[in-house]
Formats: C-alpha cells, structure tokens, sequence
C-alpha cells in the first residue's frame, strides 16, 4: 500500500528558468512523472500516480533557488493497494498447453 500524492508545478516561478534548467528538473524524476514538452519549453505532470515522494525533483529546484515551483503533498484519504499474485498452477497450465 502507498498513498496517493498531488503534484502541482507552478508555472509562474517556471518561466524564470532556462529550457536546460527545466529539462533538468523534468528528468530527476526516478519515476518519470514529468514530461518535459520540446515545443513549448515546459513540463507538465503526466502521472502523478507513480509519484513515491523521493524529493528529488524538488530537491534539484531548491538548488537552482526556485523554491516553490513544485510541490508534492500527500492525499492521505486516497492510497494504490497493488497485489501481486503468484501461483505454481498457473505456471502449470502454461507448461501444460506448450506440450500439447
């Protein structure tokens, strides 16, 4: 289980950053939740579901001094359950259908 986090980029304090500063930004994300646009220069949150809450886009921010232009907070009413299942009978039935 992992919570649900909203990403909101102000666009504002964006502007004052350079294409390469911005690109930068977009891609510190290990998760990719950015998605840096060539034609209008900008990023915008393409899934914010896979947002872990690392800190690392907004930790590159702070470093080039714009410290609002992203923040991460947590919806604590809204979390991802995942289950993931494994099974030797399913395995079986694959092997079953390959030999026959």
């Amino acid at each position: 289980m992992r919570y649900k986090y909203d990403v909101a980029i102000n666009n504002n304090i964006m502007r004052e950053l350079s294409s390469e500063q911005i690109r930068e930004i977009a891609y510190s994300c290990p998760t990719r939740v950015y998605e840096y646009d060539e034609y209008t220069k900008e990023i915008r949150v393409e899934n914010d579901a896979k947002c872990m809450d690392c800190g690392e886009c907004v930790k590159k921010a702070q470093g080039m001094n714009k410290k609002n232009c992203l923040s991460i907070n947590k919806r604590e009413e809204t979390f991802i359950f995942e289950v993931e299942v494994r099974s030797l009978f399913l395995h079986s039935v694959k092997n079953f259908f390959y030999y026959v």
